[in-house]
């Protein structure tokens, strides 16, 4: 693996996010240790201040993926949630702004709510979150005592599962499509159970095939003395399509932003409409990530390409 300062092609880092720090601060810290060498770098989807876990990390304009990447996985979280008690930022940051009592729950009842969200899930954003409003996200317009309500946004439940619970506390796994807000599935659920609630603690188990348990902790990240030079990730490790080569024409062709031929190229790989693969050249080195259109290999996106 190449020196952080000599790295000039995308790569992504899993980094454990703690709790009581920001996402946006993590990745400058991540930024200033990787030198001024390394551009572009930001995350995969902020994680609020309070929660912990999963945050990918990418430079060098592997954030490019980020929408894909999304699009591709469901994110799976563990989180905490404290019954009887609604705040108006849906966690434990926010002001209570109502209380109510909190009746007996036994266990099939708890699985009963919970398995009614598994499936197409309408949720509408909360107050404090980035979902944007005429440019500017909600939570600018809340702190300035404007609240906003968007319409609901079709999300997924693709698994949902009870952890453990008591009359005041209820802990649950679940995994679901980008963009859910675990805030507002808990407050749903809480009103499913006869009650409100906020939550406590929210990690982030995994992005995919990205998973907390392979993050790089504080004393692991760029600029730490355990930091392993190895632990960068490629945007194929991450994202796990079929890769093909392109050489001659085919490679002039496809680095100028082309469409190239699919049976002008050589592969193994049996590719059908509507396919994502990455796409290098004959040494290897990435050039982007394409999609198959019309038995064409058409760029979603490409990277400067400089021949060796």
């Amino acid at each position: 693996m190449e020196r952080v300062s000599t790295i000039n092609r995308p790569f992504i880092l899993n980094i454990y996010k703690p709790p009581g720090i920001g996402s946006t601060q993590v990745v400058g810290k991540i930024k200033r240790a990787l030198g001024k060498s390394i551009k572009k770098v930001g995350h995969f989807g902020t994680l609020d201040p309070f929660a912990e876990g999963v945050l990918l990390i990418g430079a060098n304009g592997a954030c490019r993926l980020n929408d894909y990447l999304h699009e591709r996985y469901p994110k799976t979280y563990l989180a905490t949630g404290k019954l009887g008690q609604k705040t108006n930022t849906g966690d434990l940051e926010g002001e209570v702004i109502e209380e109510k009592p909190t009746p007996e729950i036994d266990l099939a009842k708890a699985e009963e709510v919970l398995k009614s969200f598994i499936g197409e899930y309408w949720q509408v954003p909360p107050s404090f979150s980035a979902t944007k409003h005429q440019g500017k996200a909600l939570y600018q317009w809340a702190r300035e005592g404007v609240q906003v309500k968007k319409d609901a946004v079709k999300r997924e439940i693709q698994s949902i599962e009870l952890v453990e619970w008591s009359s005041e506390f209820f802990k649950f796994r679940v995994t679901a499509t980008t963009g859910t807000y675990i805030r507002t599935l808990f407050e749903d659920i809480s009103e499913r159970l006869g009650s409100t609630g906020h939550l406590i603690a929210l990690k982030r188990e995994a992005i995919g095939p990205m998973s907390f348990e392979k993050s790089l902790h504080d004393e692991q990240w760029p600029g730490a003395e355990n930091f392993n030079h190895d632990s960068f990730l490629t945007l194929q490790e991450c994202f796990d399509v079929p890769e093909i080569k392109v050489s001659g024409n085919e490679l002039k062709l496809y680095s100028h932003g082309n469409p190239v031929d699919l049976s002008r190229i050589t592969h193994s790989e049996k590719l059908s409409e509507g396919d994502m693969l990455w796409v290098s050249d004959s040494e290897g080195v990435l050039l982007g990530l394409a999609s198959v259109e019309a038995q064409m290999v058409t760029s979603c996106f490409n990277f400067p390409y400089t021949p060796r």
